[in-house]
């Protein structure tokens, strides 16, 4: 998934510049090439729904930049990237081709160097105002994502080959042994300077402990132990997490299952690139980390071929669309 993300980055800042290079004749036309680009890709569409929801009231500034009135610096950069994204989507929208310069005509001032009112230096002004502050939140997203994932793979080897031990000792004497190993998980994530925060879900019973992370790395990771239960009981984990992304509106959640177990999990998912296998559903992405903590010791060549429990998108996604408890 790595690799897919750092393509996908490489791919949104060559549009941004061929967007510099388009004349005041084409602009538009390769404004709505853009616009048809990143709402093709999946994770991309992914992130602008989290950027919508989470910052409504932006609509109304768009609106007014629309109908003429000039607007920038707002309070932060996600409010900007928002901005920029309704207005690009009026633009994209309406039959006129000459909104954009129209547009940034009205904003030529907030760009000193680029006043003069002629349409090239106007598509440049859109293109600052507008264009840019999205490209930018949408690669740190992005980046934010590929270091969390990173992070993630690196504490399945360390907890696989140098802490199993350890991690197996918390399921036999804690009494609460998946809190602790969600607060294992937390502490690597703190020290590799990934910010996190614990909070009690209270929904079904006795508080469930959920990671989540702060500031531009925001997502949600979850431990849970696998005990050969079956896919229906990775529904039931995946559910958790799904909910807790709804109503945090949150776009992307890590479900680390620590496999207490001599069957495999094997997720048979579509559009899986390589790298954590995960599931898109209702725009929100729940990655899957499996941690083999079983008490399997003998060599490899002892071991009998590994069975497995495929789960499959049918199995997950019969649990999300049952109603909430």
């Amino acid at each position: 998934m790595t690799d897919y993300i750092t393509q996908l980055r490489e791919r949104i800042w060559r549009r941004v510049r061929r967007l510099h290079s388009a004349s005041p004749i084409v602009y538009h036309e390769v404004m709505v090439q853009f616009w048809n680009w990143i709402h093709r890709e999946p994770f991309l569409q992914t992130l602008l729904v989290e950027l919508e929801q989470n910052q409504p009231a932006v609509r109304d500034f768009a609106l007014e930049a629309f109908s003429g009135k000039a607007r920038y610096g707002l309070p932060n950069e996600e409010e900007q990237a928002a901005y920029g994204y309704k207005v690009i989507e009026l633009c994209v929208k309406n039959e006129k081709s000459d909104n954009e310069e129209r547009i940034g005509s009205n904003h030529a001032d907030y760009m000193p160097a680029l006043q003069g009112g002629n349409a090239p230096r106007c598509c440049e002004v859109f293109n600052f105002v507008f264009v840019e502050p999205l490209a930018i939140w949408l690669d740190e997203k992005l980046e934010s994502n590929q270091r969390v994932q990173k992070v993630l793979l690196e504490y399945k080897e360390r907890s696989e080959w140098f802490r199993r031990d350890q991690l197996r000792a918390m399921i036999e004497k804690a009494a609460r042994f998946e809190d602790a190993l969600v607060l294992n998980l937390l502490e690597y994530l703190h020290n590799q300077r990934v910010d996190v925060f614990l909070e009690p879900l209270q929904r079904c019973g006795r508080p469930d402990l959920v990671s989540v992370a702060t500031g531009p790395e925001a997502f949600v990771a979850d431990g849970k132990v696998y005990r050969g239960e079956g896919p229906a009981k990775i529904g039931k984990f995946v559910r958790q997490v799904y909910d807790y992304l709804c109503e945090q509106n949150k776009a992307v959640g890590y479900l680390v299952i620590f496999r207490d177990a001599e069957q495999d999990v094997r997720f048979v998912l579509p559009a899986n690139t390589n790298g954590f296998p995960f599931l898109l559903y209702n725009h929100k992405y729940v990655y899957f980390v499996v941690v083999n903590i079983s008490s399997d010791t003998k060599s490899a060549s002892e071991r009998p071929r590994i069975k497995f429990h495929e789960v499959t998108q049918a199995d997950l996604v019969v649990e999300l669309k049952r109603p909430r408890e």
